[in-house]
């Protein structure tokens, strides 16, 4: 701990899931290439992935809004549960993400775990653990496994 008061790490995290919830939502790549480093580190309960170029990022962020539209999803539902500094210039978190289409939910409500580092001023995502169990679909496109199905479903 560095003794920084755990709501700077709290405000920090949820400025960068408002970003980057704008970022998927409006279809705005580079604002969303602004709050994560390279390489980037995705983890599921499928196993564990490396981004390691903009291009392969450009590819997840497109496959996750075609997954998003696929559903018909809306809005991203999101709140910081805990951050707190590992150290200066390290923040671990946990957040909670609802998807939305309209008022109905259309998966459970998922945990994600994130590492946010201070790089040349910014605060960005390096690493973060997905626990998503009930859509595939999703869990595929964070993995970066080819989609089943039309529509990327499975």
């Amino acid at each position: 701990m560095t003794g920084r008061p755990t709501s700077d790490a709290r405000e920090i995290v949820e400025h960068i899931l408002d970003e980057t919830g704008v970022a998927l939502m409006s279809g705005n790549f580079q604002r969303l290439m602004t709050c994560f480093e390279l390489p980037y580190e995705i983890g599921t309960f499928a196993g564990q992935r490396t981004v390691a170029s903009e291009a392969e990022m450009r590819t997840t962020f497109d496959r996750i809004r075609a997954h998003y539209e696929a559903r018909n999803v809306t809005d991203l539902v999101r709140r910081c549960m805990e951050a707190e500094f590992h150290d200066p210039v390290t923040i671990e978190s946990t957040h909670e993400t609802r998807v939305m289409s309209g008022a109905v939910q259309v998966q459970e409500t998922y945990t994600v775990y994130s590492r946010q580092r201070l790089i040349d001023g910014r605060w960005k995502v390096g690493w973060s653990q997905y626990a998503i169990t009930d859509v595939p679909a999703h869990i595929a496109v964070l993995s970066g496994t080819p989609p089943a199905g039309p529509c990327g479903t499975r």
